[in-house]
């Protein structure tokens, strides 16, 4: 096997494309639980002083609309998830240990190319336009 690295390569994730069969519910479960291990795991405790705050406003924000617009499989799909990750914090930290023991940038390096923003939000203002949102 041959390996090639190309340093200037861009990768455009397809949120749950294998998942589409499952249901809205599920997709959102697995979406909301990954992306918190993954913000738990991967990110310094400095930096996760400023994002989690934020996540979970947006999150709190999201569930609130999820009500409101009667989705409720939407809105117990958050709730799932993020029981989840308190029913798996042990195995989440102990998996973090490692990911920080062997990260060789900061955050600041990695967050410079990640698209800034919040889908979230600019679902939410695609909603208030009248328009068709997932």
């Amino acid at each position: 096997y041959r390996t090639v690295i190309n340093p200037r390569a861009r990768l455009y994730h397809k949120a749950g494309a294998t998942l589409k069969k499952t249901g809205r519910g599920r997709l959102r479960y697995y979406s909301e639980k990954n992306i918190l291990r993954m913000l738990l795991k991967n990110y310094s405790a400095w930096t996760l002083t400023k994002v989690l705050p934020r996540y979970f406003l947006l999150l709190l924000g999201e569930f609130s609309f999820y009500l409101a617009t009667r989705r409720g499989s939407m809105a117990w799909a958050i709730v799932k998830a993020v029981l989840w990750n308190i029913k798996h914090l042990r195995g989440t930290l102990s998996r973090r240990r490692r990911v920080q023991g062997m990260r060789a940038v900061g955050d600041d390096a990695i967050q410079k190319d990640m698209v800034k923003g919040s889908v979230k939000v600019d679902m939410f203002k695609q909603w208030l336009r009248g328009e068709q949102v997932i």
